[in-house]
């Protein structure tokens, strides 16, 4: 199956998408109110200074808000950027403090459901963009026969 209905596309976006929020959702709240064990792992175990936790969990809560925000592709792209960044970093960090790497698969877990969020986000994005240059053509067309 080549190309898929944009329908079907959109409904393999939200639920992929959906899923990845609902993941990230606690680690996210955790960071952004300060919660005690989010505040020791990040601090103690991590070595990142208490302000950086709510800055990520922040800056977060707001990634998450325009994934769920239709339309608005450039800031979206800028979302999962940060989010790639955010993920990458993670595991990166948790690699360099020792942690075993069979304990990244919440990380990753992330990491691949972003990446399939943002794959059938650009399809979406490619079809629409396809559907409004065929529409401009015929439009163009219409109307130079009309001309004609």
């Amino acid at each position: 199956m080549k190309h898929r209905p944009i329908k079907t596309l959109k409904i393999i976006y939200w639920v992929i998408t959906g899923v990845f929020i609902y993941w990230m959702y606690d680690p996210t709240i955790s960071s952004a109110l300060r919660y005690d064990y989010a505040v020791d792992f990040f601090t103690k175990r991590l070595g990142f200074p208490k302000y950086f936790l709510v800055y990520t969990g922040v800056t977060k809560i707001l990634g998450l808000i325009a994934l769920l925000i239709p339309g608005f592709p450039k800031i979206k792209e800028w979302v999962y950027a940060g989010f790639t960044y955010d993920l990458v970093a993670a595991i990166y960090s948790l690699i360099a403090i020792g942690m075993p790497i069979a304990s990244l698969w919440p990380q990753t877990l992330a990491l691949v459901l972003l990446t399939g969020s943002y794959l059938c986000f650009h399809k979406i994005q490619n079809s629409l963009l396809t559907i409004k240059t065929i529409s401009d053509g015929d439009n163009s067309n219409k109307s130079a026969g009309k001309n004609a």
